[in-house]
């Protein structure tokens, strides 16, 4: 009996000894995961490269990507499926976490032979509207802060064209089928020399962006090391448009 219980012993101890390990080893960021959901234009823009220098440093840690709009980036959190979202602030989802980390301002985007494209000064949005807009869902959170910026002055936004991605926009820009405000992270995927963008009037459309987490959830060491990484690039690189 007396060797059994010796047997069980050491495989006790073994046993402890490798979650012991496995703990270390996730605190040393030498294993783990992160799930992370963003916004379409920030999952094609500055996450990507904050992935690839995380991964460079801390190679045994895997990443995963939702790129989603704003409702569901939050949602995702809320459920637990994703450790934190890049999103942009949103009052409603107060019971969620939100640190904001940049602010994307909003521009007019046109085709390169558009009228709007000869005024010298910003434009005001609601002065814009007598032209066919392009503008994503109402799900979306381009939609959601256009739609209340024209709130304010009691016009009910009704575009030409209601679209899912950025990049149905600008085509649909340079075929001269309509304009667009968006924000700069979303007209930095374009690239196109066909458009414009142009200046609107202060205070024009700021949009928040930020990192949203679970108020209860502490965040694990690999996901706190990448929102700190995220911090830093941002920083360093701050999205801006050009004006063309």
């Amino acid at each position: 009996m007396g060797h059994i219980f010796v047997a069980h012993a050491q495989e006790l101890i073994r046993d402890t000894q490798r979650a012991l390990q496995a703990v270390a080893d996730t605190v040393l960021l030498k294993t783990g995961t992160v799930s992370v959901a963003a916004l379409p234009s920030l999952a094609a823009s500055i996450v990507p490269k904050v992935f690839a220098a995380f991964s460079h440093a801390y190679p045994g840690v895997r990443l995963s990507l939702h790129d989603t709009l704003s409702d569901p980036a939050f949602d995702l959190v809320r459920n637990g499926k994703v450790d934190l979202a890049l999103t942009a602030a949103d009052p409603k989802q107060e019971d969620l976490a939100y640190e904001q980390l940049t602010t994307d301002e909003f521009l007019l985007v046109c085709p390169r032979d558009h009228p709007l494209c000869k005024e010298p000064k910003p434009i005001l949005l609601e002065a814009t509207l007598h032209f066919p807009h392009i503008s994503m869902s109402s799900s979306a959170s381009v939609r959601q802060y256009v739609d209340a910026e024209l709130a304010k002055h009691d016009i009910k936004f009704t575009p030409a064209f209601e679209v899912d991605h950025i990049a149905t926009i600008g085509a649909l820009v340079v075929q001269g089928l309509g304009i667009s405000a968006l924000p700069e992270t979303a007209i930095a995927l374009l690239q196109s020399h066909q458009i414009r963008c142009l200046r609107l009037h202060s205070p024009g459309i700021q949009r928040p962006l930020g990192v949203v987490t679970h108020r209860h959830t502490p965040l694990s060491a690999s996901a706190q090391t990448l929102i700190r990484l995220l911090k830093q690039m941002l920083e360093r690189h701050p999205t801006k448009t050009s004006f063309v």
